[in-house]
Protein backbone atom coordinates (compact mmCIF):
# COMPACT_ATOMS: atom_id res chain seq x y z
CA UNK A 1 0.00 0.00 0.00
CA UNK A 2 1.17 3.36 -0.87
CA UNK A 3 1.34 5.84 2.67
CA UNK A 4 -0.91 8.43 2.82
CA UNK A 5 0.75 10.31 5.47
CA UNK A 6 2.40 13.87 4.08
CA UNK A 7 6.22 13.10 5.64
CA UNK A 8 6.31 9.72 3.48
CA UNK A 9 4.70 11.05 0.48
CA UNK A 10 6.63 14.13 0.52
CA UNK A 11 10.17 11.38 0.64
CA UNK A 12 8.75 9.10 -1.52
CA UNK A 13 7.87 11.65 -4.52
CA UNK A 14 11.83 13.20 -3.63
CA UNK A 15 12.61 10.01 -4.28
CA UNK A 16 10.83 9.88 -7.84
CA UNK A 17 11.92 13.07 -8.55
CA UNK A 18 15.64 12.63 -7.84
CA UNK A 19 14.91 9.12 -10.00
CA UNK A 20 13.62 10.50 -12.72
CA UNK A 21 10.54 8.98 -12.24
CA UNK A 22 7.93 11.23 -12.34
CA UNK A 23 5.50 9.78 -14.40
CA UNK A 24 5.58 7.09 -11.90
CA UNK A 25 5.47 9.92 -8.90
CA UNK A 26 1.92 11.48 -10.72
CA UNK A 27 0.43 8.46 -11.14
CA UNK A 28 0.48 7.49 -7.42
CA UNK A 29 -0.21 11.37 -6.08
CA UNK A 30 -3.24 10.98 -8.64
CA UNK A 31 -5.00 8.05 -6.83
CA UNK A 32 -4.11 10.17 -3.19
CA UNK A 33 -5.92 12.78 -4.56
CA UNK A 34 -8.95 10.53 -5.90
CA UNK A 35 -9.65 10.04 -2.17
CA UNK A 36 -8.28 13.15 -0.77
CA UNK A 37 -8.01 16.08 -2.03
CA UNK A 38 -5.60 18.06 0.10
CA UNK A 39 -3.69 21.36 -0.01
CA UNK A 40 -0.59 19.04 0.66
CA UNK A 41 -1.35 16.54 -1.95
CA UNK A 42 -2.38 19.22 -4.77
CA UNK A 43 0.98 20.65 -4.00
CA UNK A 44 2.82 18.01 -4.48
CA UNK A 45 1.17 17.51 -8.10
CA UNK A 46 2.06 20.63 -8.87
CA UNK A 47 5.47 20.14 -7.92
CA UNK A 48 5.96 17.22 -10.10
CA UNK A 49 3.89 19.18 -13.27
CA UNK A 50 6.80 21.74 -12.39
CA UNK A 51 9.37 18.87 -13.05
CA UNK A 52 8.15 17.83 -16.21
CA UNK A 53 8.02 21.24 -17.38
CA UNK A 54 4.10 21.46 -17.72
CA UNK A 55 4.58 24.78 -15.90
CA UNK A 56 0.83 25.70 -17.51
CA UNK A 57 -0.44 22.46 -15.81
CA UNK A 58 1.24 23.31 -12.68
CA UNK A 59 0.14 26.62 -12.41
CA UNK A 60 -3.15 25.30 -12.75
CA UNK A 61 -3.00 23.55 -10.28
CA UNK A 62 -0.89 26.24 -7.83
CA UNK A 63 -4.09 28.37 -8.43
CA UNK A 64 -6.60 25.83 -7.67
CA UNK A 65 -4.48 25.52 -3.85
CA UNK A 66 -4.75 29.66 -3.71
CA UNK A 67 -8.48 29.30 -4.56
CA UNK A 68 -9.20 26.78 -1.69
CA UNK A 69 -8.07 29.07 0.51
CA UNK A 70 -6.66 26.99 2.74
CA UNK A 71 -2.52 25.72 3.81
CA UNK A 72 0.29 26.43 1.40
CA UNK A 73 -1.39 29.12 -0.60
CA UNK A 74 1.95 31.27 0.12
CA UNK A 75 3.85 28.59 -0.78
CA UNK A 76 1.92 27.87 -4.12
CA UNK A 77 2.31 31.66 -5.50
CA UNK A 78 5.87 31.21 -5.17
CA UNK A 79 5.86 28.21 -6.65
CA UNK A 80 3.89 29.92 -9.62
CA UNK A 81 6.87 32.49 -9.92
CA UNK A 82 9.07 29.81 -10.30
CA UNK A 83 7.44 28.59 -13.47
CA UNK A 84 8.46 31.63 -14.97
CA UNK A 85 11.32 33.04 -13.23
CA UNK A 86 12.99 29.36 -13.77
CA UNK A 87 12.55 29.31 -17.51
CA UNK A 88 13.69 32.53 -18.06
CA UNK A 89 16.89 31.20 -16.39
CA UNK A 90 17.94 29.20 -19.12
CA UNK A 91 17.54 32.22 -21.28
CA UNK A 92 19.97 34.37 -19.01
CA UNK A 93 22.59 31.69 -19.40
CA UNK A 94 22.15 31.52 -22.98
CA UNK A 95 22.78 35.27 -22.92
CA UNK A 96 25.65 35.01 -20.97
CA UNK A 97 27.70 33.06 -24.16
CA UNK A 98 26.24 35.87 -26.38
CA UNK A 99 28.12 39.31 -27.16
CA UNK A 100 26.37 42.12 -26.38
CA UNK A 101 25.99 43.37 -29.93
CA UNK A 102 24.45 39.84 -31.26
CA UNK A 103 20.78 40.72 -32.11
CA UNK A 104 19.70 37.59 -30.52
CA UNK A 105 20.93 38.71 -26.74
CA UNK A 106 18.16 42.01 -27.39
CA UNK A 107 15.69 39.49 -28.19
CA UNK A 108 16.69 37.48 -25.65
CA UNK A 109 16.88 40.31 -23.13
CA UNK A 110 13.21 40.87 -24.02
CA UNK A 111 11.78 37.40 -23.08
CA UNK A 112 13.34 37.48 -19.93
CA UNK A 113 11.88 41.03 -18.64
CA UNK A 114 8.69 39.56 -20.08
CA UNK A 115 9.03 36.11 -18.39
CA UNK A 116 10.40 38.06 -14.60
CA UNK A 117 7.19 40.50 -15.44
CA UNK A 118 5.11 37.71 -14.91
CA UNK A 119 6.99 36.12 -12.50
CA UNK A 120 6.70 39.33 -9.98
CA UNK A 121 3.64 39.90 -8.66
CA UNK A 122 3.51 36.11 -7.62
CA UNK A 123 6.51 36.48 -6.10
CA UNK A 124 5.29 39.73 -4.01
CA UNK A 125 2.05 38.09 -3.09
CA UNK A 126 4.51 35.12 -1.46
CA UNK A 127 6.24 37.88 0.34
CA UNK A 128 2.82 39.78 1.50
CA UNK A 129 1.49 36.11 3.33
CA UNK A 130 4.86 35.23 4.65
CA UNK A 131 7.63 38.22 4.91
CA UNK A 132 9.40 36.10 6.84
CA UNK A 133 9.87 33.25 4.77
CA UNK A 134 12.62 34.43 2.09
CA UNK A 135 13.16 31.18 0.96
CA UNK A 136 9.77 31.98 -0.83
CA UNK A 137 10.63 35.28 -2.72
CA UNK A 138 13.95 36.66 -1.12
CA UNK A 139 16.66 35.87 -3.95
CA UNK A 140 13.90 35.85 -6.64
CA UNK A 141 12.65 39.72 -6.00
CA UNK A 142 15.89 40.53 -5.81
CA UNK A 143 17.02 39.78 -9.49
CA UNK A 144 13.70 40.55 -11.00
CA UNK A 145 13.99 44.16 -9.43
CA UNK A 146 17.93 44.20 -10.47
CA UNK A 147 16.56 43.41 -13.87
CA UNK A 148 13.56 45.53 -13.87
CA UNK A 149 13.21 48.25 -11.29
CA UNK A 150 16.53 49.25 -9.53
CA UNK A 151 14.46 51.09 -7.10
CA UNK A 152 12.62 48.28 -5.63
CA UNK A 153 16.24 46.49 -5.87
CA UNK A 154 17.53 48.73 -3.88
CA UNK A 155 15.15 48.35 -0.96
CA UNK A 156 15.21 44.77 -0.82
CA UNK A 157 19.01 44.73 -0.89
CA UNK A 158 18.68 47.27 1.94
CA UNK A 159 16.38 44.80 4.07
CA UNK A 160 18.65 42.04 3.17
CA UNK A 161 21.82 43.85 4.30
CA UNK A 162 19.98 43.93 7.71
CA UNK A 163 21.36 41.87 11.14
CA UNK A 164 20.33 38.51 11.56
CA UNK A 165 16.69 37.11 11.75
CA UNK A 166 15.87 34.03 12.17
CA UNK A 167 13.93 31.22 13.73
CA UNK A 168 15.69 27.77 14.65
CA UNK A 169 15.24 24.42 16.31
CA UNK A 170 17.09 21.92 17.35
CA UNK A 171 20.38 24.13 17.25
CA UNK A 172 24.05 22.63 17.69
CA UNK A 173 26.70 25.16 17.21
CA UNK A 174 29.58 23.57 18.41
CA UNK A 175 34.06 24.19 17.45
CA UNK A 176 35.34 21.40 15.74
CA UNK A 177 39.21 20.78 14.74
CA UNK A 178 39.91 23.78 12.26
CA UNK A 179 36.87 25.00 12.21
CA UNK A 180 33.01 25.07 13.41
CA UNK A 181 30.11 22.69 12.61
CA UNK A 182 26.43 24.12 12.82
CA UNK A 183 23.66 21.74 13.02
CA UNK A 184 19.99 22.69 12.68
CA UNK A 185 16.97 20.63 12.46
CA UNK A 186 14.67 23.64 11.13
CA UNK A 187 15.55 27.52 10.27
CA UNK A 188 14.30 30.35 8.84
CA UNK A 189 16.12 32.98 7.89
CA UNK A 190 19.84 34.49 8.32
CA UNK A 191 22.65 33.64 10.63
CA UNK A 192 26.46 34.70 10.84
CA UNK A 193 28.62 31.68 11.47
CA UNK A 194 31.79 33.22 11.49
CA UNK A 195 33.66 36.71 11.04
CA UNK A 196 37.30 37.41 10.51
CA UNK A 197 38.88 41.05 11.63
CA UNK A 198 41.77 41.57 9.64
CA UNK A 199 44.13 44.52 10.00
CA UNK A 200 46.01 43.89 6.31
CA UNK A 201 44.70 41.78 3.20
CA UNK A 202 45.60 38.22 3.89
CA UNK A 203 44.84 35.11 1.48
CA UNK A 204 42.23 33.17 3.16
CA UNK A 205 41.49 29.36 2.24
CA UNK A 206 37.60 28.08 3.38
CA UNK A 207 36.11 24.78 3.47
CA UNK A 208 32.87 25.14 3.71
CA UNK A 209 30.71 21.68 3.48
CA UNK A 210 27.21 22.42 3.18
CA UNK A 211 24.04 19.89 2.98
CA UNK A 212 20.47 20.13 3.11
CA UNK A 213 17.59 17.69 3.32
CA UNK A 214 15.23 20.01 2.28
CA UNK A 215 14.42 23.84 1.31
CA UNK A 216 17.21 26.37 -0.16
CA UNK A 217 20.28 28.08 1.35
CA UNK A 218 22.46 30.88 0.39
CA UNK A 219 25.67 30.99 1.24
CA UNK A 220 27.36 35.00 1.77
CA UNK A 221 31.01 35.63 2.22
Amino acid sequence: LFPKQEYFVGNIMDYYIQKGMVDEGLAQINKLLATSETPYYLYVKGILLYEKKQYDDAVAIFNKIISNNGDLVAEAYSKIGDCYFFPAQIIVEENAKLAIDDPKYNENENKIKELYEKAKPYYEKAKELKPDNKALWGNYLLNIYWKLNRAEYDSLEKLASQGDRYSKEGSVFNPVEGGYSFTVSKFDGRQTLHTWNLSEDKELSVEIICSLTDGTGKLIH
